[in-house]
Protein backbone atom coordinates (compact mmCIF):
# COMPACT_ATOMS: atom_id res chain seq x y z
CA UNK A 1 0.00 0.00 0.00
CA UNK A 2 1.39 3.36 -1.08
CA UNK A 3 -0.93 5.79 0.68
CA UNK A 4 -2.93 8.75 -0.56
CA UNK A 5 -2.46 10.32 -3.99
CA UNK A 6 -4.90 13.13 -4.82
CA UNK A 7 -3.13 14.26 -7.96
CA UNK A 8 -5.12 12.14 -10.45
CA UNK A 9 -7.66 9.34 -10.38
CA UNK A 10 -6.46 7.71 -13.60
CA UNK A 11 -2.69 7.79 -13.19
CA UNK A 12 -2.28 6.06 -9.84
CA UNK A 13 -0.02 3.13 -9.17
CA UNK A 14 -1.61 -0.02 -7.74
CA UNK A 15 -1.74 0.50 -3.98
CA UNK A 16 -2.31 4.27 -4.17
CA UNK A 17 -5.66 5.68 -3.04
CA UNK A 18 -7.77 8.64 -4.07
CA UNK A 19 -9.43 8.54 -0.63
CA UNK A 20 -7.73 7.19 2.47
CA UNK A 21 -9.63 8.09 5.63
CA UNK A 22 -8.76 6.50 9.00
CA UNK A 23 -6.55 3.85 7.43
CA UNK A 24 -2.78 3.86 7.87
CA UNK A 25 0.16 2.30 6.09
CA UNK A 26 2.11 0.03 8.42
CA UNK A 27 5.87 -0.30 8.60
CA UNK A 28 5.69 -3.34 6.31
CA UNK A 29 3.55 -1.52 3.74
CA UNK A 30 0.16 -3.00 4.63
CA UNK A 31 -3.23 -1.38 5.21
CA UNK A 32 -4.40 -1.19 8.84
CA UNK A 33 -7.12 0.64 10.73
CA UNK A 34 -5.83 3.75 12.47
CA UNK A 35 -5.32 3.61 16.26
CA UNK A 36 -8.36 4.24 18.41
CA UNK A 37 -8.71 6.85 21.14
CA UNK A 38 -9.98 6.90 24.70
CA UNK A 39 -10.63 9.76 27.08
CA UNK A 40 -8.05 10.01 29.84
CA UNK A 41 -9.80 12.88 31.61
CA UNK A 42 -11.90 15.97 31.01
CA UNK A 43 -10.06 19.18 31.85
CA UNK A 44 -12.41 22.01 30.88
CA UNK A 45 -15.28 23.02 28.63
CA UNK A 46 -12.87 25.06 26.52
CA UNK A 47 -10.07 23.84 24.20
CA UNK A 48 -6.93 22.23 25.60
CA UNK A 49 -4.51 24.96 24.56
CA UNK A 50 -1.21 23.09 24.90
CA UNK A 51 0.29 19.77 25.98
CA UNK A 52 3.82 19.02 27.15
CA UNK A 53 5.74 15.91 28.14
CA UNK A 54 9.23 15.87 29.61
CA UNK A 55 11.39 15.70 32.69
CA UNK A 56 10.95 18.21 35.48
CA UNK A 57 12.12 17.88 39.06
CA UNK A 58 13.65 14.48 38.30
CA UNK A 59 10.38 12.91 37.05
CA UNK A 60 8.55 12.61 33.74
CA UNK A 61 5.41 14.75 33.61
CA UNK A 62 2.47 15.15 31.24
CA UNK A 63 1.10 18.69 31.50
CA UNK A 64 -1.94 20.31 29.90
CA UNK A 65 -3.15 23.92 29.78
CA UNK A 66 -6.93 24.33 29.65
CA UNK A 67 -9.57 26.63 31.07
CA UNK A 68 -7.02 29.01 32.62
CA UNK A 69 -5.19 26.26 34.55
CA UNK A 70 -2.17 24.04 34.11
CA UNK A 71 -2.88 20.41 35.01
CA UNK A 72 -0.50 17.59 35.87
CA UNK A 73 -2.09 14.64 34.03
CA UNK A 74 0.73 12.13 34.56
CA UNK A 75 -1.38 9.78 36.70
CA UNK A 76 -4.49 10.16 34.55
CA UNK A 77 -6.21 12.19 37.26
CA UNK A 78 -5.67 15.92 36.57
CA UNK A 79 -4.20 18.00 39.38
CA UNK A 80 -3.98 21.77 39.04
CA UNK A 81 -0.42 23.09 39.38
CA UNK A 82 -1.05 26.72 38.53
CA UNK A 83 -3.21 29.35 36.87
CA UNK A 84 -2.41 30.84 33.46
CA UNK A 85 -4.23 32.98 30.96
CA UNK A 86 -6.48 30.89 28.72
CA UNK A 87 -4.70 31.75 25.47
CA UNK A 88 -4.60 30.01 22.10
CA UNK A 89 -0.89 30.93 21.94
CA UNK A 90 0.04 28.93 25.07
CA UNK A 91 3.40 27.17 24.67
CA UNK A 92 5.36 24.90 27.05
CA UNK A 93 9.09 24.22 26.94
CA UNK A 94 11.65 22.61 29.22
CA UNK A 95 14.95 24.20 30.23
CA UNK A 96 17.41 23.75 33.10
CA UNK A 97 15.32 21.06 34.88
CA UNK A 98 12.22 23.27 34.89
CA UNK A 99 9.21 23.65 32.63
CA UNK A 100 8.18 27.10 31.43
CA UNK A 101 5.02 28.42 29.79
CA UNK A 102 4.46 31.40 27.50
CA UNK A 103 0.96 32.70 26.80
CA UNK A 104 1.63 35.94 24.94
CA UNK A 105 1.17 37.95 28.13
CA UNK A 106 2.80 35.76 30.82
CA UNK A 107 6.07 33.94 31.41
CA UNK A 108 5.87 31.35 34.19
CA UNK A 109 7.97 28.46 35.51
CA UNK A 110 7.57 25.27 37.56
CA UNK A 111 10.22 23.07 39.16
CA UNK A 112 7.94 20.10 39.86
CA UNK A 113 6.78 21.22 43.29
CA UNK A 114 4.21 23.79 44.33
CA UNK A 115 2.63 25.80 41.53
CA UNK A 116 3.63 27.70 38.41
CA UNK A 117 4.94 31.14 39.32
CA UNK A 118 5.81 34.20 37.29
CA UNK A 119 9.47 34.45 36.24
CA UNK A 120 10.57 37.57 38.10
CA UNK A 121 13.90 38.01 36.40
CA UNK A 122 17.57 37.83 37.28
CA UNK A 123 19.10 40.98 38.81
CA UNK A 124 22.31 41.64 36.84
CA UNK A 125 25.51 43.03 38.30
CA UNK A 126 25.78 46.30 36.39
CA UNK A 127 29.08 47.45 37.92
CA UNK A 128 31.96 45.93 39.92
CA UNK A 129 34.97 47.23 41.86
CA UNK A 130 33.00 50.38 42.66
CA UNK A 131 34.53 52.88 45.12
CA UNK A 132 32.16 54.41 47.71
CA UNK A 133 31.72 57.60 45.66
CA UNK A 134 30.42 55.61 42.66
CA UNK A 135 31.67 54.69 39.22
CA UNK A 136 33.30 51.28 38.94
CA UNK A 137 33.69 48.95 35.97
CA UNK A 138 30.66 48.14 33.84
CA UNK A 139 29.75 44.46 33.97
CA UNK A 140 26.42 42.88 32.96
CA UNK A 141 23.76 44.63 30.86
CA UNK A 142 20.33 45.30 32.35
CA UNK A 143 17.63 42.64 32.21
CA UNK A 144 14.49 43.34 30.17
CA UNK A 145 12.47 41.17 32.60
CA UNK A 146 13.08 43.32 35.67
CA UNK A 147 14.10 46.75 36.89
CA UNK A 148 16.32 45.21 39.58
CA UNK A 149 20.07 45.71 39.41
CA UNK A 150 23.05 44.89 41.60
CA UNK A 151 26.31 46.73 42.16
CA UNK A 152 29.48 45.46 43.85
CA UNK A 153 31.42 47.97 45.96
CA UNK A 154 34.97 47.85 47.28
CA UNK A 155 34.88 49.60 50.69
CA UNK A 156 37.95 51.70 51.62
CA UNK A 157 37.59 51.24 55.40
CA UNK A 158 36.65 54.88 56.04
CA UNK A 159 33.42 55.67 54.12
CA UNK A 160 29.95 54.55 55.27
CA UNK A 161 27.97 56.03 52.33
CA UNK A 162 27.86 54.44 48.87
CA UNK A 163 26.59 55.97 45.62
CA UNK A 164 24.60 53.75 43.25
CA UNK A 165 24.80 53.76 39.45
CA UNK A 166 21.27 55.22 39.24
CA UNK A 167 19.34 58.00 40.93
CA UNK A 168 15.61 58.32 41.56
CA UNK A 169 15.36 54.63 42.36
CA UNK A 170 12.04 53.06 43.37
CA UNK A 171 13.20 50.83 46.22
CA UNK A 172 16.22 49.31 47.91
CA UNK A 173 15.98 45.51 47.76
CA UNK A 174 18.91 44.39 49.90
CA UNK A 175 22.43 45.11 51.09
CA UNK A 176 24.92 42.28 51.65
CA UNK A 177 28.35 42.40 53.23
CA UNK A 178 30.51 39.35 52.55
CA UNK A 179 27.33 37.56 51.45
CA UNK A 180 25.37 38.28 54.65
CA UNK A 181 22.37 40.61 54.78
CA UNK A 182 22.89 43.87 56.67
CA UNK A 183 20.46 46.65 57.57
CA UNK A 184 21.24 50.02 55.97
CA UNK A 185 21.09 53.02 58.28
CA UNK A 186 19.72 55.51 55.74
CA UNK A 187 18.61 55.32 52.10
CA UNK A 188 18.12 58.33 49.81
CA UNK A 189 16.00 57.09 46.91
CA UNK A 190 16.16 60.39 44.93
CA UNK A 191 19.96 60.56 45.21
CA UNK A 192 20.60 56.82 44.92
CA UNK A 193 22.71 56.72 48.10
CA UNK A 194 22.96 54.10 50.83
CA UNK A 195 24.43 54.89 54.26
CA UNK A 196 25.38 51.99 56.56
CA UNK A 197 25.15 52.10 60.34
CA UNK A 198 28.87 51.33 60.59
CA UNK A 199 31.89 51.60 58.32
CA UNK A 200 32.50 48.29 56.56
CA UNK A 201 36.07 46.93 56.55
CA UNK A 202 38.25 47.45 53.49
CA UNK A 203 37.76 44.87 50.78
CA UNK A 204 37.27 44.20 47.06
CA UNK A 205 33.72 43.61 45.85
CA UNK A 206 32.66 42.67 49.37
CA UNK A 207 29.60 44.94 49.52
CA UNK A 208 26.60 44.13 47.31
CA UNK A 209 23.67 46.51 46.92
CA UNK A 210 20.50 45.62 44.99
CA UNK A 211 17.84 48.15 44.04
CA UNK A 212 14.91 48.50 41.64
CA UNK A 213 14.14 51.28 39.22
CA UNK A 214 11.14 50.63 37.00
CA UNK A 215 10.14 47.15 35.87
CA UNK A 216 12.39 46.74 32.87
CA UNK A 217 10.84 46.07 29.48
CA UNK A 218 8.93 42.89 30.34
CA UNK A 219 6.50 43.31 27.46
CA UNK A 220 9.32 42.70 24.97
CA UNK A 221 9.75 39.20 26.43
CA UNK A 222 6.26 38.34 27.67
CA UNK A 223 4.76 39.14 24.26
CA UNK A 224 6.65 36.21 22.72
CA UNK A 225 4.79 32.92 22.23
CA UNK A 226 7.35 30.35 20.98
CA UNK A 227 10.84 29.22 21.93
CA UNK A 228 13.90 27.41 20.59
CA UNK A 229 17.30 26.62 22.10
CA UNK A 230 20.57 27.48 20.35
CA UNK A 231 24.08 28.75 21.03
CA UNK A 232 26.13 27.60 18.08
CA UNK A 233 27.09 23.98 18.66
CA UNK A 234 25.15 23.78 21.95
CA UNK A 235 21.63 24.50 23.21
CA UNK A 236 22.43 26.83 26.10
CA UNK A 237 20.47 29.92 25.08
CA UNK A 238 16.76 30.45 24.74
CA UNK A 239 15.40 32.24 21.68
CA UNK A 240 11.88 33.66 22.01
CA UNK A 241 9.80 34.73 19.01
CA UNK A 242 6.18 34.88 17.90
CA UNK A 243 4.95 38.32 18.98
CA UNK A 244 3.85 39.14 15.43
CA UNK A 245 7.09 40.96 14.51
CA UNK A 246 10.37 40.02 12.84
CA UNK A 247 12.21 40.22 16.18
CA UNK A 248 13.56 37.41 18.36
CA UNK A 249 15.06 37.90 21.82
CA UNK A 250 17.60 35.56 23.40
CA UNK A 251 18.72 34.83 26.93
CA UNK A 252 22.06 35.57 28.54
CA UNK A 253 24.53 34.05 31.00
CA UNK A 254 24.48 35.10 34.66
CA UNK A 255 27.44 36.07 36.87
CA UNK A 256 28.04 32.39 37.70
CA UNK A 257 28.56 31.56 34.03
CA UNK A 258 25.26 29.63 33.83
CA UNK A 259 22.59 29.82 31.14
CA UNK A 260 19.67 31.59 32.78
CA UNK A 261 16.06 31.48 31.51
CA UNK A 262 15.30 34.53 33.71
CA UNK A 263 17.94 36.75 32.08
CA UNK A 264 17.16 38.49 28.79
CA UNK A 265 19.63 41.37 28.41
CA UNK A 266 17.96 44.39 26.84
CA UNK A 267 20.40 44.37 23.91
CA UNK A 268 19.98 40.62 23.21
CA UNK A 269 17.69 40.71 20.22
CA UNK A 270 17.93 40.02 16.51
CA UNK A 271 15.73 41.36 13.72
CA UNK A 272 15.27 38.87 10.89
CA UNK A 273 15.20 40.77 7.60
CA UNK A 274 12.51 43.44 7.16
CA UNK A 275 9.63 44.13 9.51
CA UNK A 276 7.04 43.46 6.81
CA UNK A 277 6.70 39.79 7.76
CA UNK A 278 6.89 38.17 11.24
CA UNK A 279 9.08 35.30 12.34
CA UNK A 280 6.80 32.25 12.41
CA UNK A 281 9.16 29.37 13.27
CA UNK A 282 12.66 28.70 14.50
CA UNK A 283 14.44 25.36 14.56
CA UNK A 284 18.07 24.42 15.20
CA UNK A 285 19.61 22.46 12.32
CA UNK A 286 23.20 21.31 12.87
CA UNK A 287 25.24 24.39 13.92
CA UNK A 288 22.75 27.00 12.72
CA UNK A 289 19.42 28.34 13.87
CA UNK A 290 16.95 28.50 10.99
CA UNK A 291 14.43 31.33 11.18
CA UNK A 292 11.33 31.07 8.98
CA UNK A 293 8.96 33.79 7.87
CA UNK A 294 6.04 33.52 5.45
CA UNK A 295 8.24 34.88 2.66
CA UNK A 296 11.53 33.08 3.22
CA UNK A 297 14.10 31.43 5.44
CA UNK A 298 17.22 32.84 7.13
CA UNK A 299 20.00 31.23 9.15
CA UNK A 300 21.56 32.53 12.37
CA UNK A 301 25.03 31.45 13.37
CA UNK A 302 27.04 32.08 16.51
CA UNK A 303 29.52 34.96 16.34
CA UNK A 304 30.84 37.94 18.30
CA UNK A 305 30.10 41.65 18.18
CA UNK A 306 32.55 44.39 19.15
CA UNK A 307 31.00 47.22 21.15
CA UNK A 308 32.02 50.88 21.14
CA UNK A 309 34.15 50.38 24.28
CA UNK A 310 36.14 47.63 22.54
CA UNK A 311 34.57 44.74 24.41
CA UNK A 312 33.35 41.64 22.54
CA UNK A 313 29.97 40.06 23.22
CA UNK A 314 28.18 37.08 21.63
CA UNK A 315 26.16 37.93 18.54
CA UNK A 316 24.09 36.09 15.95
CA UNK A 317 24.45 37.42 12.40
CA UNK A 318 21.54 36.70 10.03
CA UNK A 319 22.24 35.07 6.66
CA UNK A 320 19.57 34.87 3.91
CA UNK A 321 18.98 31.34 2.56
CA UNK A 322 15.71 31.41 0.63
CA UNK A 323 13.68 34.51 -0.18
CA UNK A 324 10.61 32.73 -1.57
CA UNK A 325 9.74 29.68 0.53
CA UNK A 326 9.28 29.89 4.29
CA UNK A 327 6.68 28.88 6.89
CA UNK A 328 3.13 30.21 7.10
CA UNK A 329 2.10 28.66 10.44
CA UNK A 330 3.31 29.84 13.84
CA UNK A 331 5.61 27.31 15.57
CA UNK A 332 5.00 24.68 12.87
CA UNK A 333 8.57 23.80 11.81
CA UNK A 334 9.85 20.44 13.10
CA UNK A 335 12.99 18.42 12.61
CA UNK A 336 11.84 15.21 10.93
CA UNK A 337 14.54 12.63 10.32
CA UNK A 338 16.96 15.51 11.00
CA UNK A 339 15.49 17.69 8.24
CA UNK A 340 13.16 20.64 8.95
CA UNK A 341 9.62 20.43 7.55
CA UNK A 342 7.59 23.62 7.11
CA UNK A 343 4.15 24.59 5.84
CA UNK A 344 4.51 27.22 3.12
CA UNK A 345 1.13 28.45 1.97
CA UNK A 346 -0.72 25.14 1.91
CA UNK A 347 2.17 22.89 0.91
CA UNK A 348 4.75 20.97 2.93
CA UNK A 349 8.43 21.49 2.23
CA UNK A 350 11.40 19.51 3.48
CA UNK A 351 14.70 21.38 3.85
CA UNK A 352 17.75 19.31 2.95
CA UNK A 353 21.43 20.09 2.76
CA UNK A 354 22.29 20.24 -0.92
CA UNK A 355 25.74 18.67 -0.55
CA UNK A 356 27.32 21.40 -2.65
CA UNK A 357 30.62 23.09 -1.97
CA UNK A 358 28.78 26.03 -0.44
CA UNK A 359 28.74 25.61 3.35
CA UNK A 360 25.37 24.57 4.75
CA UNK A 361 23.45 25.42 1.58
CA UNK A 362 19.87 24.23 1.98
CA UNK A 363 17.22 23.54 -0.62
CA UNK A 364 13.45 23.31 -0.17
CA UNK A 365 11.83 20.16 -1.55
CA UNK A 366 8.07 20.01 -2.10
CA UNK A 367 6.86 16.78 -0.49
CA UNK A 368 3.08 17.19 -0.31
CA UNK A 369 1.98 17.06 -3.96
CA UNK A 370 0.11 13.80 -3.30
CA UNK A 371 -1.94 15.42 -0.53
CA UNK A 372 -2.44 18.85 -2.11
CA UNK A 373 -6.25 18.73 -2.06
CA UNK A 374 -6.41 17.92 1.66
CA UNK A 375 -3.84 20.57 2.58
CA UNK A 376 -5.67 23.19 0.51
CA UNK A 377 -8.60 22.91 2.95
CA UNK A 378 -6.40 23.57 6.02
CA UNK A 379 -6.18 27.03 7.58
CA UNK A 380 -2.51 27.80 8.42
CA UNK A 381 -3.70 29.75 11.48
CA UNK A 382 -5.18 26.56 12.97
CA UNK A 383 -2.64 23.85 12.14
CA UNK A 384 -0.37 22.13 14.67
CA UNK A 385 2.51 19.77 13.91
CA UNK A 386 3.78 16.69 15.72
CA UNK A 387 6.49 14.14 14.99
CA UNK A 388 6.18 10.59 16.36
CA UNK A 389 9.68 9.23 15.89
CA UNK A 390 8.70 5.76 17.10
CA UNK A 391 6.20 5.21 14.27
CA UNK A 392 8.01 7.60 11.90
CA UNK A 393 4.85 9.63 11.33
CA UNK A 394 4.56 13.41 11.02
CA UNK A 395 1.12 14.85 11.87
CA UNK A 396 -0.49 18.04 10.61
CA UNK A 397 -3.40 18.54 13.01
CA UNK A 398 -6.45 20.76 12.53
CA UNK A 399 -9.63 20.79 14.65
CA UNK A 400 -11.40 18.77 11.92
CA UNK A 401 -8.81 16.32 10.61
CA UNK A 402 -5.17 15.31 10.65
CA UNK A 403 -2.95 14.73 7.64
CA UNK A 404 -0.33 12.10 8.43
CA UNK A 405 2.95 11.89 6.54
CA UNK A 406 4.52 8.46 7.06
CA UNK A 407 8.09 9.40 6.23
CA UNK A 408 9.25 5.85 6.84
CA UNK A 409 7.15 4.71 3.84
CA UNK A 410 6.76 8.02 1.99
CA UNK A 411 2.96 7.72 2.30
CA UNK A 412 0.14 10.12 3.21
CA UNK A 413 -3.24 9.41 4.80
CA UNK A 414 -5.96 11.30 6.65
CA UNK A 415 -7.37 10.78 10.15
CA UNK A 416 -10.79 12.22 10.97
CA UNK A 417 -12.86 12.50 14.13
CA UNK A 418 -9.98 13.54 16.43
CA UNK A 419 -11.13 17.11 17.28
CA UNK A 420 -7.50 18.06 17.98
CA UNK A 421 -6.59 21.44 19.46
CA UNK A 422 -3.14 20.31 20.67
CA UNK A 423 -1.03 17.16 20.73
CA UNK A 424 2.14 15.72 22.26
CA UNK A 425 4.15 12.52 21.92
CA UNK A 426 5.04 10.88 25.25
CA UNK A 427 7.55 8.05 24.80
CA UNK A 428 5.91 7.01 21.54
CA UNK A 429 2.31 7.42 22.76
CA UNK A 430 0.35 10.29 21.24
CA UNK A 431 -1.96 12.34 23.46
CA UNK A 432 -4.48 14.77 22.00
CA UNK A 433 -6.10 17.76 23.66
CA UNK A 434 -9.49 18.33 22.08
CA UNK A 435 -11.46 21.45 21.27
CA UNK A 436 -14.06 20.27 23.80
CA UNK A 437 -11.54 20.16 26.68
CA UNK A 438 -10.74 16.43 26.83
CA UNK A 439 -7.39 14.67 27.00
CA UNK A 440 -7.30 11.62 24.69
CA UNK A 441 -4.83 8.75 24.49
CA UNK A 442 -4.16 7.27 21.06
CA UNK A 443 -3.31 3.56 21.01
CA UNK A 444 -3.16 0.63 18.57
CA UNK A 445 -4.74 -1.47 21.31
CA UNK A 446 -7.97 0.53 20.98
CA UNK A 447 -10.44 -0.34 18.22
CA UNK A 448 -12.83 2.59 18.58
CA UNK A 449 -13.06 6.22 19.64
CA UNK A 450 -14.49 5.91 23.14
CA UNK A 451 -16.76 3.13 21.91
CA UNK A 452 -17.76 4.89 18.69
CA UNK A 453 -16.87 3.01 15.47
CA UNK A 454 -13.98 4.34 13.42
CA UNK A 455 -15.42 5.10 10.00
CA UNK A 456 -12.59 4.05 7.68
CA UNK A 457 -12.63 4.24 3.89
CA UNK A 458 -9.96 3.35 1.31
CA UNK A 459 -10.70 3.96 -2.36
CA UNK A 460 -8.13 2.94 -4.93
CA UNK A 461 -7.52 4.56 -8.29
CA UNK A 462 -9.24 3.64 -11.52
CA UNK A 463 -7.52 0.49 -12.80
CA UNK A 464 -7.42 -0.25 -16.50
CA UNK A 465 -4.29 -2.45 -16.77
CA UNK A 466 -2.97 0.04 -19.26
CA UNK A 467 -5.65 -0.95 -21.77
CA UNK A 468 -8.22 1.82 -21.72
CA UNK A 469 -9.65 0.69 -25.06
CA UNK A 470 -10.51 -2.85 -23.93
CA UNK A 471 -13.56 -3.87 -21.94
CA UNK A 472 -13.02 -6.31 -19.07
CA UNK A 473 -15.02 -8.59 -16.84
CA UNK A 474 -14.21 -10.19 -13.51
CA UNK A 475 -15.76 -12.88 -11.35
CA UNK A 476 -13.23 -13.09 -8.52
CA UNK A 477 -11.57 -10.72 -6.09
CA UNK A 478 -8.85 -12.02 -3.78
CA UNK A 479 -8.25 -10.52 -0.31
CA UNK A 480 -5.62 -11.43 2.27
CA UNK A 481 -6.24 -10.28 5.86
CA UNK A 482 -3.98 -10.88 8.80
CA UNK A 483 -5.60 -13.34 11.25
CA UNK A 484 -6.27 -11.36 14.43
CA UNK A 485 -9.12 -10.46 16.72
CA UNK A 486 -11.74 -8.38 14.90
CA UNK A 487 -10.05 -8.80 11.52
CA UNK A 488 -12.87 -8.21 9.05
CA UNK A 489 -13.53 -5.58 6.42
CA UNK A 490 -15.99 -4.83 3.66
CA UNK A 491 -14.40 -5.15 0.21
CA UNK A 492 -16.11 -3.58 -2.79
CA UNK A 493 -15.55 -3.11 -6.49
CA UNK A 494 -16.92 -0.11 -8.35
CA UNK A 495 -16.79 0.10 -12.13
CA UNK A 496 -17.55 2.70 -14.78
CA UNK A 497 -20.74 0.79 -15.59
CA UNK A 498 -22.67 2.52 -12.81
CA UNK A 499 -22.69 3.78 -9.23
CA UNK A 500 -23.61 0.41 -7.72
CA UNK A 501 -20.93 -1.65 -6.00
CA UNK A 502 -20.45 -5.37 -5.61
CA UNK A 503 -19.36 -5.81 -1.99
CA UNK A 504 -18.61 -8.61 0.48
CA UNK A 505 -17.56 -8.74 4.12
CA UNK A 506 -14.26 -10.60 4.44
CA UNK A 507 -13.20 -11.99 7.82
CA UNK A 508 -9.98 -13.40 9.20
CA UNK A 509 -11.01 -12.91 12.83
CA UNK A 510 -9.58 -15.22 15.47
CA UNK A 511 -10.90 -15.92 18.96
CA UNK A 512 -10.03 -12.85 20.99
CA UNK A 513 -11.70 -12.08 24.30
CA UNK A 514 -10.13 -8.62 24.71
CA UNK A 515 -12.74 -7.00 22.44
CA UNK A 516 -15.62 -9.50 22.24
CA UNK A 517 -18.42 -8.70 19.80
CA UNK A 518 -20.81 -11.67 19.81
CA UNK A 519 -22.37 -10.49 16.56
CA UNK A 520 -19.12 -11.52 14.90
CA UNK A 521 -17.86 -14.15 17.29
CA UNK A 522 -15.39 -16.72 16.00
CA UNK A 523 -13.79 -19.87 17.33
CA UNK A 524 -11.05 -19.76 14.70
CA UNK A 525 -7.72 -20.12 16.49
CA UNK A 526 -5.31 -20.56 13.58
CA UNK A 527 -2.91 -17.69 12.94
CA UNK A 528 -2.01 -18.96 9.45
CA UNK A 529 -2.77 -16.39 6.76
CA UNK A 530 -5.35 -17.49 4.19
CA UNK A 531 -6.49 -15.96 0.94
CA UNK A 532 -10.19 -15.16 0.82
CA UNK A 533 -11.94 -15.51 -2.53
CA UNK A 534 -14.82 -13.11 -3.17
CA UNK A 535 -17.22 -14.10 -5.94
CA UNK A 536 -18.30 -11.10 -7.98
CA UNK A 537 -20.16 -10.48 -11.19
CA UNK A 538 -18.80 -7.39 -12.90
CA UNK A 539 -18.77 -7.30 -16.67
CA UNK A 540 -18.00 -5.11 -19.64
CA UNK A 541 -16.23 -2.38 -17.69
CA UNK A 542 -13.27 -0.27 -18.73
CA UNK A 543 -12.15 0.94 -15.30
CA UNK A 544 -12.68 -0.45 -11.82
CA UNK A 545 -11.91 0.70 -8.31
CA UNK A 546 -11.19 -1.35 -5.22
CA UNK A 547 -12.83 -0.08 -2.04
CA UNK A 548 -12.18 -1.14 1.56
CA UNK A 549 -14.40 -0.10 4.46
CA UNK A 550 -14.41 -0.64 8.19
CA UNK A 551 -17.08 0.99 10.35
CA UNK A 552 -17.69 -1.29 13.33
CA UNK A 553 -16.51 -0.72 16.87
CA UNK A 554 -15.00 -4.20 17.26
CA UNK A 555 -13.14 -4.20 13.95
CA UNK A 556 -9.36 -4.18 13.73
CA UNK A 557 -8.52 -5.26 10.19
CA UNK A 558 -5.11 -5.40 8.59
CA UNK A 559 -5.24 -5.93 4.84
CA UNK A 560 -2.14 -7.62 3.50
CA UNK A 561 -3.04 -7.90 -0.18
CA UNK A 562 -5.87 -7.20 -2.63
CA UNK A 563 -6.15 -8.58 -6.15
CA UNK A 564 -8.73 -8.56 -8.94
CA UNK A 565 -8.81 -11.28 -11.58
CA UNK A 566 -9.33 -9.63 -14.99
CA UNK A 567 -10.48 -11.13 -18.25
CA UNK A 568 -10.54 -9.19 -21.49
CA UNK A 569 -13.60 -8.81 -23.70
CA UNK A 570 -14.11 -6.74 -26.84
CA UNK A 571 -12.98 -3.22 -27.61
CA UNK A 572 -14.62 -0.11 -26.22
CA UNK A 573 -17.14 1.29 -28.68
Amino acid sequence: MLGLNESSDFALAPGEATVMRNWRVTADGRLALRPGTETVCTLASTPVRALWYGNVGGASKLLAAAGGHVYDCTSGVPASVGDVTDSAKTHFFGFNEKVFVLTGSEYMAWDGTGSFASVEGYAPVVAVSTPPEGGGTAAEPVNALTGKKRQLFSPDGTADTFCLAEKAIDELCWVKLDGALVNPGFVSLPDGKVQLTSVPPEGINTLEVCWRKGNGNRASVLGMTRSETFNGVSDTRLFFYGDGTNRAVYSGVNDLGQADAAYFPAMNFVDVDSSNQPVTSMVRHFDRLLAFKPDGMWALEYGTLTLSDGSAVPGFPVIPVNREIGCSALGFARLVDNDPITLHGRSLYRWRLSGSAVRDERTAELISAKAAATLSSFDPAEVRSLDNERTREFFVFTPDAALVYNYGRGAYYVYSGLDAASAVCADGTVYIGTESGKLLRVSDALRSDDGEPIDALWVGGSLSLGREWIKKYSTRLLAVLEPRGGSYAEISVRTDRGPSEASRVVSAATADFSHVDFAHFSFVLSRVTKTKVIRLRTSRFTYCKLIVRSCRAAASPKVLELAVEFNFADKVR
